[in-house]
């Protein structure tokens, strides 16, 4: 790596994963790979930024500068790669709470005005929201950071004891394995130290590690933030403020093996 450049590896890995880049109303939908704000917002719970303070903008900008990257990692068995799966959850928000009760009044949903939703014809009954919310299932992914070296270590670090939980994409998600980082000079090194992690981590599991100790970056489904002339899509997830939800258009090129 150089002084002032490096790339930093994550291994993202969970029994359920919920990466939002559409989500409207009463359909709450993922992504097929995290999105960049989700992860930076990840990053940003375990460095400690509120994203309420004044300086949030501020903060978030050298996470926003990052290029990101993301590879799907399929789970091996000996019959070949685990096939990606989804969930559909049914929820219920707000059923039934006593408004009389303190502790479930605070959990009545409210409108934009802070009055307590009621059903239609009916006001002293509280008002239940139905969602769909989506889920991916033991999914696993490698997240590949490049930039500025002094950034990339303050990340390092929060994640080794982060201020607040880490979560991947929904506080229902933690992740199964810690969220290690990884610091090297280049693609490549970074990814390699996360497939020797996985094969550690395999190897405790089972007598032989599945996945194949050659296994290298291009070998992966994967998305490569790009140059604005090499672009094949562009996602929406770059970004500024979280407390105002301000995200940019990011280019990115899907590379399938």
């Amino acid at each position: 790596m150089s002084d002032n450049t490096a790339t930093l590896a994550l291994l993202l890995d969970a029994p359920l994963q919920s990466w939002g880049d559409s989500s409207r109303f009463n359909h709450r939908g993922t992504a097929a790979f995290p999105s960049k704000s989700g992860v930076l917002g990840l990053i940003a719970a375990a460095i400690g930024i509120d994203k309420y303070h004044p300086t949030e903008t501020e903060r978030i900008a050298p996470l926003s500068a990052l290029h990101f990257h993301v590879a799907r990692l399929p789970r091996m068995t000996p019959w070949g790669p685990r096939p990606a799966h989804r969930l559909r959850d049914y929820h219920t928000i707000g059923a039934n709470y006593d408004r009389k009760n303190p502790w479930e009044a605070g959990m009545i949903l409210r409108n934009a005005e802070g009055k307590m939703k009621s059903v239609a014809g009916n006001p002293e009954q509280s008002h239940t929201e139905v969602t769909e919310r989506e889920y991916l299932l033991d999914s696993r992914f490698a997240v590949i950071l490049e930039g500025k070296l002094d950034t990339l270590q303050k990340i390092q670090t929060a994640l080794e004891n982060p201020v607040w939980g880490v979560w991947l994409g929904r506080k229902s998600c933690p992740p199964a394995l810690p969220v290690v980082a990884f610091l090297a000079a280049t693609n490549d090194e970074a990814f390699a130290q996360i497939i020797a992690a996985i094969r550690r981590h395999e190897a405790r599991q089972n007598d032989s590690p599945q996945t194949p100790e050659t296994a290298r970056w291009r070998d992966f489904d994967r998305l490569e933030e790009v140059a604005n002339d090499r672009y094949d899509q562009l996602l929406y997830d770059q970004p500024r403020s979280f407390q105002h939800r301000e995200f940019h258009a990011r280019p990115i090129r899907h590379h399938r093996p």
